[in-house]
């Protein structure tokens, strides 16, 4: 009996091995189909898989935590603007028995650090010795400097950098703000929080007492706590702390926002573009395979004939199709893990964002595990599609057969329809994203800003060394540095300014009361206010309209001068002229009227007052260069040109002006890369489909072909049939999308990010039919071809023997 079973089992064993063996020489004789299919499921399950480990490092890790992070911000009511706490609040915060106990904070700051290549200006946090405990900030090397008031944790970035990622690192003196401290850890890759990003980190204890600072302040919950109950008992904390100030602006609310969303929010619309991309991305990919499928599948139509009339039933049927596909499945799984694995690094450093701690071990598998589960969702929708087009059109599961020509071009509605989408799919996401890079381009549209010269280097100095030093000798101090620029080879003009067109903020402002120009009320104006020297106007291209520019006139001993924007003298003076008269709020005279110019990317441009450097005290200074023609001059020239003139002024990296805030540009490349990739992914897939179902056409028709040109037919009139079909579908995909992005232009500025100018013109819109329409047709072209190519003679020959 025994041995019965296991000649049973042999049997078995044999039968799948011969089965397996079948159908690998199958896929083996069709390579065009094996290959697409195998490419359909492996370009859709790697973006999936690298576009859903996205999402999951930035939305689901951070609501998965048993205690998470919440930022707490007092705000005043009326305007809804944060007023970020002072240190005497954070105490009296902390002192308060509850929910809010284990708590950090921090105060951003800019200071001068020596390093290997000289004083460098960086961003710093002064935070709480249990900062990084309560945040788990992770290291690559050390730890925190918890109880340490000498020590220093420093950003991954820096490591690499400036230390080039030396083991040496933990334990080495930094001098920062002329105080020494000691390297207790560097960060790992990939900590994101609100704001500036860290390059050091210092003990709260040490910043200057003297000087009043803001605070960001973070707090974990209690596991099982909800935002909800946080902010009541936050409200409950608020009132029984006190939150007069003398000088800041007062608070009198508090609200809770969980880390998280802060985070996100400058990726908000990018993360939204990723998922509508994974979306469209499968529907098309699954239309792509279940075409494929059902074109394989009416080539083999006298096959599956033969097994429905010997028997075989639905059952034997799937379990025949699950067999012959699994391994176009696992190729194609196995693909897409090698493709994510390549691709999710980058991913990931385009939104860099999400959970502070970087990508984990758990998080890199569920990103594999996605993958893997999107290919197998390809596959079964897929063959959902195969087997409702093959219903549709009355195929072998019904058992009534097909006209020959409609089974040979599976010329089934809904997959002509399929087909016709994923062409306008295609379209509409190539006009996204030149509508994405139209937004980047008109970022940095220098005329946008105000000014015309589009080869202005900006260099940020720190002068707070400086202060101790008489104004003239301050002054002194800035025209030598402008002086030594000047003479740097290829320079044509240089320049200083404390503030540049284009910065994410503008670094002063000044309130003043002055005489309204109509009703002759005294009122309070907002001004900004930019410190320059006489040359800024030329090197930036910022024309005066009236009046003069700064010169010696307007020395530390002279008369006080300005010179207003246009926007600023409307506001001061409406139509009457402001040469030499007084602005009474700065005591200052008017010299000029320069045209205006955006110096803040966020909220509207404020009106502009100019004084000169020399008559006012700055902390620092934008130091300005030119380049002769198209030429832009070497950022590492300027930078050693100033520490030739004093080598103990830390410098920051240099940037073009009208370049876009880092942030900004960084968040507009994330949406370019996500819309341009969604493109391509499905560019490619419509490609596999337009070739696959002429292939597979072809390859079913070619008796008729045959019979065609042994009657005379012309080679030229086979290939335009075999074509035709391809053509038309690609045609009314292109009528849809050339409707959608006419409805959806006015929208195009949104998607953009906001930027003015950015929609795309018309001829960028035909070029991308033209572009569209040309992969098509070379889809079809080569089966076009190879039907030219067939035999009538060995074609009917083998058709009468058999």
């Amino acid at each position: 009996m025994s041995s019965t079973y296991q000649g049973r089992g042999a049997d078995a064993l044999t039968g799948k091995m011969t089965a397996i063996r079948q159908t690998l020489r199958s896929l083996a004789r069709s390579p065009g189909y094996t290959v697409s299919a195998i490419l359909t499921i492996a370009l859709s399950a790697a973006a999936v898989g690298t576009g859903g480990g996205i999402l999951y490092r930035t939305l689901a890790v951070p609501r998965l935590a048993a205690e998470p992070v919440v930022l707490i911000e007092p705000y005043a009511a009326e305007s809804g603007e944060a007023v970020p706490m002072t240190r005497r609040e954070y105490r009296d915060w902390i002192a308060q028995e509850g929910l809010f106990a284990d708590s950090a904070s921090r105060s951003l700051r800019r200071l001068g650090v020596n390093l290997q290549g000289g004083p460098r200006l960086l961003d710093a946090h002064y935070v709480s010795g249990n900062f990084f405990r309560v945040l788990r900030i992770p290291f690559a090397a050390g730890g925190a400097f918890e109880g340490n008031p000498n020590g220093v944790v420093i950003a991954h970035t820096l490591w690499m950098n400036e230390l080039e990622g030396g083991e040496d690192a933990v334990g080495a003196i930094l001098e920062i703000g002329e105080r020494p401290y000691r390297v207790t850890g560097v960060t790992a890759r990939g900590i994101g929080l609100p704001g500036p990003q860290a390059e050091i980190w210092l003990p709260g204890e040490r910043e200057e007492e003297g000087r009043p600072r803001q605070l960001d302040v973070f707090a974990r919950l209690p596991a099982g706590m909800t935002t909800t109950r946080a902010q009541t008992e936050a409200d409950a904390v608020f009132t029984r702390i006190d939150t007069t100030r003398e000088y800041e602006p007062s608070a009198d609310a508090v609200r809770v926002t969980r880390l998280d969303e802060r985070i996100n929010e400058p990726i908000e619309g990018v993360l939204r573009l990723i998922g509508i991309a994974l979306l469209t991305a499968l529907a098309c990919a699954a239309l792509a395979f279940g075409t494929l499928l059902h074109l394989r599948r009416a080539g083999r139509r006298t096959d599956h004939w033969t097994r429905y009339a010997l028997g075989g039933g639905i059952g034997h049927r799937l379990r025949q199709a699950a067999a012959e596909h699994a391994p176009i499945v696992a190729a194609g799984a196995a693909a897409a893990l090698l493709l994510r694995a390549c691709t999710a690094p980058t991913a990931q450093n385009l939104v860099a964002a999400g959970a502070p701690g970087g990508a984990t071990e758990a998080e890199t598998a569920v990103g594999a595990a996605i993958t893997i589960a999107a290919a197998g969702s390809v596959a079964a929708a897929g063959a959902a599609i195969a087997w409702t087009a093959e219903r549709a059109s009355g195929g072998t599961a019904s058992g009534t057969g097909a006209p020959a020509a409609r089974g040979a071009t599976g010329a089934s509605l809904p997959l002509r329809i399929g087909a016709a989408a994923q062409v306008a799919v295609a379209v509409v996401l190539v006009h996204a994203g030149a509508a994405v890079y139209g937004g980047i381009k008109a970022m940095a549209d220098i005329e946008a800003l105000g000014i015309a010269d589009d080869r202005v280097l900006s260099t940020f100095v720190d002068l707070r060394r400086n202060r101790g030093l008489e104004r003239p000798a301050q002054t002194e101090e800035v025209m030598r540095l402008v002086s030594a620029a000047e003479r740097i080879p290829g320079v044509t003009g240089a320049a200083g300014s404390l503030g540049i067109p284009g910065e994410p903020m503008l670094r002063g402002g000044a309130d003043i009361l002055h005489d309204h120009p109509i009703t002759g009320e005294r009122v309070r104006m907002r001004l900004g206010y930019v410190p320059v020297t006489g040359e800024y106007f030329a090197v930036t291209g910022i024309p005066i309209l009236a009046g003069r520019t700064f010169d010696n006139r307007d020395g530390d001993g002279a008369e006080w001068a300005t010179i207003l924007s246009e926007s600023a003298a409307r506001m001061l003076y409406a139509d009457q002229d402001p040469i030499d008269r007084m602005v009474y709020g700065l005591g200052a005279r008017v010299v000029g009227v320069a045209r205006d110019a955006t110096y803040s990317t966020t909220g509207d441009p404020r009106p502009i007052v100019y004084r000169p450097i020399t008559q006012v005290p700055v902390p620092g200074m934008n130091l300005l260069v030119n380049g002769r023609g198209d030429a832009l001059p070497n950022a590492a020239t300027v930078v050693e040109t100033i520490r030739r003139a004093n080598p103990d002024l830390a410098v920051e990296e240099s940037t073009i002006v009208g370049a876009p805030p880092p942030a900004v540009a960084a968040e507009r490349r994330a949406r370019a890369w996500t819309i341009g990739a969604a493109a391509l992914l499905i560019l490619l897939q419509t490609v596999v489909t337009l070739y696959g179902a002429a292939a597979y056409a072809a390859a079913r028709r070619t008796r008729e072909y045959a019979l065609k040109m042994a009657i005379g037919a012309a080679r030229s009139r086979i290939a335009f049939d075999v074509l035709r079909l391809s053509l038309i579908d690609t045609a009314a995909g292109l009528a849809i999308a050339t409707a959608v992005v006419a409805a959806a232009d006015c929208h195009l500025e949104t998607l953009a990010g906001g930027a003015a100018g950015a929609a795309p013109t018309a001829a960028v819109h035909a070029a991308a039919l033209v572009g569209v329409a040309a992969l098509a047709t070379a889809a079809a072209l080569r089966p076009a071809l190879r039907a030219t190519r067939v035999d009538p003679a060995t074609v009917l020959t083998d058709d009468a023997g058999a």
